[in-house]
């Protein structure tokens, strides 16, 4: 049987329209859909349980815990991980269970794409395949047998940032490999606003550390840097000389952020990618500062 688990807190404004995706799969075997809420304030739950979902309360928040969970809820053999803002196409699961009949198959992922509606999802669509050339983002699971999620441990529930990245990794280096399931197709709503991206950046700035700490990941540290540092050291030029030319240095690099984006797409959304990224690290920078400065204080 396949189990779908999808995190969710204060989702009504989205949850609703995935479970209906769900009602409506060509998919006829039987199946069951594990809400797990993080203590919502809104109608999330009530719209879970109006479609019939299995749902459980979180005690301690965040993504890790809450797909752990809804997998030790979960009754199938084949798990399928999805965020609460996804839409799915009507052979989703159908499509899943057609790969995982061939026994060789362990892990896979849906194909992804992402909603466009403004220059800010546009802009963030083209960073998104660039940043999927890059690291293989295919490599990493959202849909894998039971076993093999017990064989790796699940996912690290001290990790709010990196955490699927950290997953995959160690589903990786046990050696199993992730294949794409082309007719699966997970549509992801990217976010839309400049007061969104920068309450994005802030909890990616906030959360990094202990990603960081523990996978050693310095090229995840470095784009981050490179994104928050913008603001700053235009700031710090204006006193400082040498602050100019690092400013002009970050500024290079992210404008080639851009034209990379553009070589690859020949979108003109493309030159888009650098004010997003602005609004986004600044708002990495000021998460930083109070994750810095928590930690002091001893809460971390």
């Amino acid at each position: 049987m396949i189990s779908v688990i999808i995190p969710a807190r204060n989702e009504e404004k989205n949850l609703a329209e995935l479970l209906e995706d769900l009602r409506n799969q060509t998919y006829r075997k039987k199946f069951e859909i594990i809400v797990v809420d993080g203590k919502s304030k809104d109608r999330t739950r009530e719209i879970a349980r109006n479609y019939g979902c299995k749902v459980v309360i979180q005690k301690k928040l965040g993504p890790s815990n809450a797909r752990n969970l809804g997998v030790k809820k979960s009754r199938g053999t084949i798990l399928v991980f999805l965020d609460a803002d996804y839409r799915v196409n009507r052979d989703f699961l159908r499509e899943i269970e057609k790969a995982f009949r061939k026994r060789e198959i362990k892990c896979a992922t849906p194909t992804i794409i992402p909603l466009q509606k403004n220059w800010i999802q546009k802009a963030l669509a083209i960073q998104t395949k660039l940043a999927t050339q890059r690291l293989g983002a295919e490599k990493f699971p959202k849909i894998l047998r039971k076993h093999i999620f017990d064989e790796v441990g699940g996912w690290d529930e001290k990790l709010d940032f990196g955490e699927d990245r950290d997953f995959g990794m160690r589903v990786l280096r046990e050696g199993y490999r992730t294949i794409l399931i082309r007719g699966a197709i997970a549509y992801v709503k990217l976010v839309d606003s400049p007061t969104k991206l920068f309450k994005q950046g802030r909890w990616y700035g906030r959360t990094i550390f202990p990603y960081i700490r523990k996978t050693k990941d310095l090229p995840a540290l470095g784009g981050m840097l490179v994104y928050s540092s913008f603001i700053p050291l235009l700031i710090l030029s204006a006193f400082l000389k040498a602050f100019l030319y690092l400013f002009l240095l970050d500024f290079f690099v992210l404008l080639s952020y851009s034209f990379a984006g553009f070589l690859s797409t020949r979108s003109p959304y493309a030159f888009l990618i650098m004010p997003v990224n602005i609004i986004r690290g600044f708002g990495e920078f000021v998460g930083m500062i109070e994750g810095i400065l928590v930690k002091k204080r001893g809460k971390v």
